[in-house]
């Protein structure tokens, strides 16, 4: 093992399959996904890139505090990745005593980049049938762009700001700071919507935002709907790419990704 891969921290990866199965069991869960941005906003010794931080520091406070008190239930899965982004900008060893002062060094991590690895894999479709096949109502929570993902899923779409099709211009930016602004000030609406559809099966696509709804929900719907936090996943499968690597998904790897081979 290099000093690199043994900085790293310990993550749990299973596979398609068994997220699959995981929801075809009934038995609800939560999916919340950290990557370096939200790495380094929930360590406050660490600097952040995001306007939204700077120019709201309670809404990082809230969002450090929805890290901080994470429910500890074995339905409830954070899930860490770009854990090599911290390691080659020798912020690792920091964000390590972080959580040892937080009490969150004992926190089974599940592998934050399973639903990229499930598309680039073509194995999206165990997923998507599951989802299909469960018996509660799908929510979709995220942009208008993904209205393709909604109508796959038959679901009800609960939309977020800023939600049209994105410019080349900022095409692998992720959510520039002014996007997470507006989804951030959208969130009183946001839970209530999600509260007036549960119990329920969401997918969640709300940047920052969706982890601090899943974080906050947990304990009050939590044993009832799923809540899982799929990143840009549906954008790609939507045709609408917002990051570089969904521009060079086909048509035909589209549809393998939602029906199967």
């Amino acid at each position: 093992m290099s000093k690199f891969d043994s900085a790293r921290i310990p993550t749990f990866s299973p596979g398609a399959e068994w997220y699959a199965n995981q929801v075809l069991s009934g038995v609800p869960f939560s999916f919340v996904r950290y990557g370096e941005g939200d790495l380094r906003a929930m360590c406050p010794y660490l600097p952040v890139k995001r306007a939204i931080w700077t120019a709201y520091p309670h809404a990082r406070e809230e969002f450090i505090s929805t890290v901080v008190d994470m429910p500890r239930h074995p339905r409830y899965w954070p899930a860490i990745w770009h854990q090599g982004n911290l390691i080659k900008r020798k912020s690792m060893t920091t964000f390590k005593r972080w959580l040892v002062e937080v009490g969150l060094d004992n926190v089974g991590w599940h592998h934050g980049r399973v639903w990229r690895w499930m598309v680039d894999s073509d194995q999206t479709h165990l997923l998507v049938r599951a989802i299909r096949s469960q018996p509660l109502p799908v929510v979709v929570v995220g942009p208008e762009r993904i209205a393709p993902a909604v109508e796959k899923l038959s679901a009800t779409h609960i939309v977020t700001p800023f939600s049209g099709p994105l410019s080349p211009g900022v095409l692998g930016q992720s959510l520039p700071g002014i996007l997470l602004e507006a989804i951030y000030l959208a969130m009183p609406r946001l839970r209530e919507e999600m509260l007036v559809n549960s119990p329920a099966l969401y997918t969640i696509s709300a940047s920052a935002v969706g982890k601090m709804l899943i974080a906050q929900l947990f304990p009050v719907i939590g044993e009832e709907s799923f809540m899982i936090d799929v990143g840009a996943m549906w954008d790609g499968l939507s045709s609408c790419p917002s990051r570089p690597h969904q521009r060079k998904f086909t048509p035909e790897k589209i549809e393998l990704n939602w029906e199967g081979p």
